[in-house]
């Protein structure tokens, strides 16, 4: 159960149940058919806009992007780690602002439309907009505006800017939450104790896998930077991996994609001095020698002696 296209060249996955709860919510909200009908189409509509604005924004930074509406997903933070901090905060914002824009015009076209199910339609997606704008512009995890503030906190935290954020969206969710439950309003309750304990589970191992999760998007940035030529940029994801990460998978990953990197820029005291000082471990004798042949080929004999002494060491 899952529809598959594609707005320009980024691809749209929409899943079933994602339809099913959705049209779920707009029966629990409305009463006749008519506007359950709207409410959803508007609903979908807007969470499509909203990760397309992500999307578009990821993009232009050279990330290979998707929008996929379903139930579960990975959070966006750890979809953009790779990213400077100051792209991160592009990117998460671009959500909101996609929906603010959306509701402008939604608002607009109904302010000039005929009365009816027409205007309501549009004044529905504009409402709907607006409202999934503010939403996520709440100082929340795994809301918008909260990984934002993970990326400006990143960089004076050292990477430990998740964990400030973790407490301060328990706070805001129970502060939320105890205001839903004072009016009576059961769902957005149950929301809020939703996320407050999701939030909560996190803290346990905010560090360490953020960390880890944070150098594997840095090796795949690496990879993929190689695949383009770009071998300056892989380089850089790959000393930001082991000089971070403790992930031996992530860092030995990391050491074989900068010597790659090293060899292709034609930097051999770079990738001697990545061989001698540890990372040759990260290979198999197999790829040393390729390098090791590599080096005789180009008439660098020394290195070439070198690498081959290195391969005892492995052996």
């Amino acid at each position: 159960m899952m529809l598959r296209f594609r707005l320009g060249p980024i691809p749209v996955r929409i899943h079933g149940w994602f339809v099913v709860v959705t049209v779920l919510l707009g029966l629990g909200a409305q009463r006749a058919p008519a506007q359950v009908a709207i409410w959803a189409g508007g609903f979908l509509t807007t969470a499509l806009m909203h990760e397309l604005g992500h999307a578009i924004a990821a993009r232009s930074f050279g990330l290979s992007t998707e929008v996929n509406l379903t139930l579960f997903r990975a959070g966006l933070g750890s979809r953009i780690g790779s990213l400077s901090a100051g792209r991160r905060v592009v990117v998460c914002l671009a959500g909101p602002a996609m929906s603010l824009l959306v509701a402008a015009l939604a608002f607009a076209i109904a302010r000039a439309a005929a009365s009816g199910t027409t205007g309501q339609a549009w004044s529905y997606l504009g409402f709907i907009n607006l409202g999934w704008a503010v939403i996520n512009l709440l100082p929340i995890l795994p809301l918008d505006a909260g990984n934002a503030m993970v990326a400006v906190l990143d960089g004076p935290t050292k990477g430990r800017g998740e964990q400030p954020v973790r407490w301060l969206s328990i706070g805001t969710a129970a502060v939320l939450g105890l205001l839903a439950v004072q009016y009576r309003m059961v769902f957005p309750a149950i929301i809020c104790g939703f996320v407050a304990f999701q939030n909560v589970r996190a803290l346990r191992t905010v560090e360490a896998g953020n960390r880890e999760a944070i150098a594997r998007v840095h090796v795949r940035a690496a990879f993929d930077a190689l695949e383009r030529g770009d071998t300056t940029t892989a380089a850089g994801h790959c000393r930001t991996v082991l000089d971070a990460s403790t992930d031996p998978t992530a860092r030995k990953d990391a050491v074989r994609l900068l010597a790659y990197a090293y060899a292709t820029m034609e930097s051999w005291a770079k990738l001697m001095e990545l061989l001698e000082s540890g990372g040759v471990m990260a290979f198999e004798d197999f790829e040393l020698e390729k390098y090791e042949r590599v080096a005789r080929e180009l008439g660098r004999s020394d290195d070439a002696q070198r690498i081959e002494h290195l391969r005892g060491r492995v052996a």
